[in-house]
């Protein structure tokens, strides 16, 4: 089986390996998402609102977390990955606030 490899662009090291998915795997994935989602559809929109803005929360709470992986896979500096952290918090919030009114 393949692999791929996620490289920290900044220092070259390697930071993880992953398992590439066989063919044959791929269908069974793609029918698991599938389902995921049928599923998520059904799901009143106040229920995934508060989801939202539960991930939003995440987020926020673990940003500096966030902030290091972001690094060690992007290279960006602690600061922007921290601002990432928090305009995904931000962003999930809003979409929890406003979807149902959409």
């Amino acid at each position: 089986m393949s692999t791929f490899a996620v490289t920290n662009p900044n220092t070259g090291a390697v930071e993880e390996t992953f398992e590439s998915l066989s063919t044959e795997e791929i269908p069974r994935v793609i029918d698991k998402a599938h389902r995921a989602f049928q599923t998520w559809r059904e799901t009143p929109m106040e229920e995934r609102a508060a989801i939202l803005s539960r991930a939003g929360d995440i987020f926020e709470s673990r940003a500096e977390e966030l902030a290091d992986i972001i690094g060690h896979e992007m290279g960006k500096p602690k600061q922007q990955g921290i601002a990432e952290a928090k305009k995904v918090a931000f962003s999930a919030r809003w979409y929890a606030k406003n979807a149902p009114e959409h």
